[in-house]
C-alpha cells in the first residue's frame, strides 16, 4: 500500500482517545473524510464512496498512533463490511488490541456516525499486525 494513501488516511485522523478495557488495550479513533480525499478518485465519479483498503488504513493509522511506531499488516483474519461510507462522513472506531511481543492482534469495530448522533455498523476487522520501530 502506497505511503501517500496512508498519509493522506493519517491526515483525515480527528481524534485518539484510550478506552478503559481490563486487561485488553481499548481505544476509540475518529476520521472524516472531505470530497478531495485522494481515496475518493475513481471510486464514485459523483458518488465518493469509501474503499475498503482506505478502512483498513484507519485501522493501521490508529494503532500507529495508539503504539507508536510503524504498524505493518500481516494479514486479515476476517472482514465485513456492511454499508458504504461517503465524502463528509465520520467514522468512529472501536478497536481492541492485544500485544505478544513485535505482534498486535487488532480487533476493529468500524461505525460510521450519522447527523442525529446514532451509529451505523460499517466493518468489522480482525487483524495480525507487526510493529516496526
Amino acid at each position: 500500500m502506497s505511503s501517500c494513501l496512508r498519509n493522506d488516511v493519517r491526515a483525515c485522523l480527528r481524534s485518539l482517545a484510550h478506552e478503559d478495557g481490563g486487561e485488553e488495550d481499548k481505544f476509540i479513533a475518529k476520521f472524516a473524510f472531505p470530497e478531495e480525499f485522494s481515496g475518493f478518485r475513481g471510486h464514485f465519479q459523483g458518488m465518493p464512496v469509501l474503499p475498503a483498503i482506505c478502512q483498513v488504513q484507519c485501522v493501521l493509522v490508529a494503532l500507529e498512533g495508539y503504539l507508536g511506531g510503524e504498524a505493518v499488516l500481516m494479514r486479515v483474519g476476517r472482514g465485513k463490511f456492511l454499508n458504504v461510507v461517503g465524502a463528509g462522513e465520520v467514522l468512529e472506531l472501536g478497536i481492541s488490541v492485544s500485544r505478544d511481543g513485535d505482534f498486535a492482534r487488532a480487533s476493529a469495530r468500524i461505525s460510521k456516525i450519522a447527523p442525529s448522533g446514532g451509529k451505523m455498523a460499517v466493518a468489522r476487522l480482525e487483524m495480525l499486525c507487526k510493529s516496526r520501530a
